[in-house]
This record gives C-alpha cells, sequence and structure tokens, in this order.
C-alpha cells in the first residue's frame, strides 16, 4: 500500500505511493548514511526515516535550483507550521481577490517575490483560461493546512542528520558509491523523456556511467522498457511494479535494479 504524499505541492515522479514496493528489497545492515543523487520530492529518504529516525545520515541532492531553495528554506527559514500556513493562506487569498486572476498568477509565476510564490504556483500549476483550477475553488471554501504527513516532511528536512546539495548526481554518486556504509538509491531521469534539467547528452550519460559503475550498495530505479533491461541485462532485476502517475492520469511500469 503507497504512503499518503508528504508534499505541499505535486511532484512529478514523486515515490510516495511506491514506498513498499521499493524499501523491502533494501539491506539496511551496517548501513550509516542513505544518499540520493538525484533526490526529487525525497520520498525514499523521509520514509527510511520515519522507520528508523536519526539512525542513519541523509544526502539529499537535485539539479533542480528551485527545489534545493524549497528545501533550505524549510531547513534554515521556516519558524512553525502556522508561519507556512499564514504565509500560503495569505497569498491564495491575495490571488481571490484580485481582479485580473491570471495576470496576478502570471505576475508571481515570472517574478517569483519570495518562495511562497514559488510554492503556490507550483501548488497551482493546472490555472485555466478563467484563472480558476479545482484546487483554487477548494481552497476559497477552506484555508489551506498542513497534514501530519507533510509536518513530518518538515521535520525530517530540519534533522540535523539531513544535508542538502544542488549539485552534479555525478559527483555526488562517486563520492559515496564505493562506501560500505553507505546505500545509494537512484531515481534517474527517464531515458526518453523531456527533463528540464537534463539534456539529451547528460541522461546518456547517467545510463553508460551506471553500467560500469553500480555496485552493491546501490539500488536503480527505472522505467521497465526492453532497452533498460538489455542496458542492464548482466544486473539482477529485484522486483518490477505498476506506477501510476496522478497528474497526467497514466501508467507505467518500473524495474529496480542492483548488482549480483
Amino acid at each position: 500500500m503507497g504512503k499518503k504524499n508528504h508534499f505541499v505541492f505535486q511532484y512529478k515522479g514523486n515515490k510516495h505511493a511506491e514506498i513498499d514496493n521499493i524499501i523491502n528489497h533494501i539491506d539496511f545492515t551496517d548501513k550509516k548514511n542513505i544518499i540520493e543523487p538525484f533526490c526529487g520530492s525525497s520520498a525514499m529518504s523521509f520514509n527510511i526515516w520515519k522507520l528508523y529516525k536519526d539512525k542513519f545520515n541523509y544526502i539529499l541532492n537535485d539539479l533542480d535550483k528551485d527545489l534545493y531553495n524549497y528545501y533550505r528554506f524549510i531547513k534554515y527559514d521556516l519558524c512553525s507550521y502556522e508561519e507556512f500556513e499564514d504565509n500560503l493562506n495569505r497569498i491564495t487569498q491575495e490571488f481571490l481577490n484580485h481582479n485580473d486572476k491570471k495576470s496576478f498568477y502570471n505576475e508571481i509565476y515570472q517574478n517569483n517575490r519570495n518562495i511562497y510564490d514559488y510554492i503556490f504556483c507550483k501548488k497551482h500549476n493546472g490555472l485555466g483560461i478563467d484563472g480558476l483550477c479545482p484546487s483554487i475553488k477548494r481552497i476559497a471554501k477552506n484555508k489551506f493546512q498542513l497534514t501530519k504527513e507533510q509536518k513530518d516532511f518538515f521535520d525530517f528536512i530540519k534533522s540535523s542528520n539531513v544535508k542538502i546539495y544542488n549539485t552534479e548526481w555525478s559527483y555526488v554518486y562517486s563520492k559515496y558509491k564505493d562506501f560500505n556504509d553507505c546505500i545509494l538509491i537512484l531515481d534517474p531521469p527517464y531515458a526518453f523523456s523531456c527533463n528540464t534539467f537534463y539534456v539529451d547528452d547528460n541522461i546518456e550519460d547517467i545510463y553508460t556511467n551506471l553500467v560500469y559503475t553500480l555496485n552493491m550498495n546501490t539500488y536503480l530505479i527505472i522505467q521497465d522498457l526492453w532497452i533498460m533491461r538489455l542496458l542492464f541485462k548482466d544486473f539482477k532485476i529485484l522486483d518490477c511494479y505498476d506506477k501510476h502517475y496522478e497528474l497526467k492520469h497514466k501508467r507505467t511500469s518500473h524495474i529496480i535494479i542492483s548488482k549480483k
């Protein structure tokens, strides 16, 4: 059964619904560090933390500068849950009171006056022509409140055991991959789909690199395609499971790979 969503806004590739499919295959024996070179929503590390708390150190890295800034905001600048709720509700109310809602949305999307503008735009990036998406209509009636899962995620990010980086995945991977006390969980961008932060050459380098360097401490989660099975034919497939994309309402399959 998938876990509840811990993210305030929808995040493409969020693994919260897939945790049970993945975590049961990880061997935590004698490990001290959990490393996510493509952390994204950090669902894996967060759910491991919920099970083991600060037994491990957690290294989170992502090339998305905005996501990195969001994490740093939670870790260093956010004072309370109430502060977060109040500020997000304030911007939402500004939007609802504005005569030209589409212009207001476009303005804060382009200017991002503060971190709450970023959150608001990510949370409501489905605004239609009339300037009102279903989520805005719901918030007009009910003020935003953090769920317990979202509060727990904030506590996780604030933990002294969590370190956050914004650099190339290969730097983080190379630094930790040969240490026996580390677990590396790799969820790279799809090889055959557009990604804002990785051009085609970068993606090709990712998979080429992994074919030659994947080791016993690494768990690779990728789309189940024939070419991927061929590329990693000498490695062990730990599991294959279906994935449902909430935003696009489509299904695909994923495989979990490790060294034999």
